[in-house]
């Protein structure tokens, strides 16, 4: 993503994260801290650094193989519907609770 301006989380990282596919993003903005969390790419902050880290994704499968990955599993754990589900449903618990409203017990009904 040679983006030219700070965005704080660009939806077409999660998009290539599905694909298990690896991303490169400037060092600006909030891209590089998803980069970081997830294992998913490389960051860059020169055009020559944008080469070498293609170059390199261009020429090593394997390293390709498992940057895709390591995206595709952050995405799952902290990104999917799932994982939203899985903190969603414990805060309304805890603010039910909070209010009082203890009658109102939350029970996923989804898959994890």
């Amino acid at each position: 993503m040679p983006s030219l301006s700070f965005e704080v989380f660009a939806l077409v990282i999660l998009e290539a994260f599905m694909q298990q596919t690896p991303v490169l993003v400037r060092n600006i903005g909030g891209m590089p801290e998803i980069i970081q969390e997830s294992g998913g790419g490389l960051t860059y902050d020169t055009d020559q650094e944008l080469l070498t880290a293609m170059d390199r994704l261009l020429n090593d499968s394997c390293y390709r193989d498992r940057l895709g990955a390591s995206g595709h599993k952050a995405l799952e754990q902290n990104w999917s519907a799932d994982a939203h589900l899985r903190s969603y449903f414990p805060l309304i618990d805890k603010i039910a609770t909070a209010r009082g409203d203890l009658s109102r017990k939350t029970e996923p009904t989804f898959a994890v």
